[in-house]
């Protein structure tokens, strides 16, 4: 969820001073992967009023600056992209969740191994985001095989 009403201006200004980036993401409370996390934290704090500060302390002084993610994996909750790499890049047929030699695969992490370019997320967007919410980080319910 975009926390800020200026969120929109925040990704336009990345796409416009990155524009050989392939995709990008955003900073966020909760991630399995703290990578995304603000400050490499995955938060319990449930007030809202928190992460809107946070949202607007980090659009105000990180607005024009992205980090390049090394680890070449974007959670589906918020990927940004062209048109063009969707049509060279659509997300597969599979269940989002979907056993592959034995490992569960998510969509997101299948998506993700088709992209060449760069890949960035762009520190002065804050979203939030109610992965595991009311369950431990360690949770992992939600990756089961239907």
């Amino acid at each position: 969820m975009f926390l800020t009403p200026y969120a929109g201006r925040t990704i336009s200004n990345a796409i416009v001073t990155y524009p050989d980036t392939d995709i990008f993401t955003c900073v966020t409370n909760r991630m399995g992967n703290a990578k995304r996390c603000y400050q490499g934290e995955f938060s319990n704090n449930m007030d809202i009023s928190h992460h809107v500060k946070t949202a607007t302390m980090l659009e105000r002084t990180q607005a024009h600056k992205c980090e390049e993610i090394k680890d070449r994996i974007i959670a589906g909750m918020c990927m940004i992209f062209p048109k063009s790499l969707w049509q060279n890049n659509k997300f597969d047929d599979f269940p989002i969740i979907h056993k592959i030699d034995n490992h569960l695969a998510s969509f997101d992490v299948r998506f993700c191994e088709g992209i060449k370019g760069s890949m960035k997320k762009i520190l002065g967007l804050y979203m939030w985001h109610s992965y595991r919410l009311g369950k431990s980080a360690a949770d992992t319910a939600h990756l089961e095989v239907l």
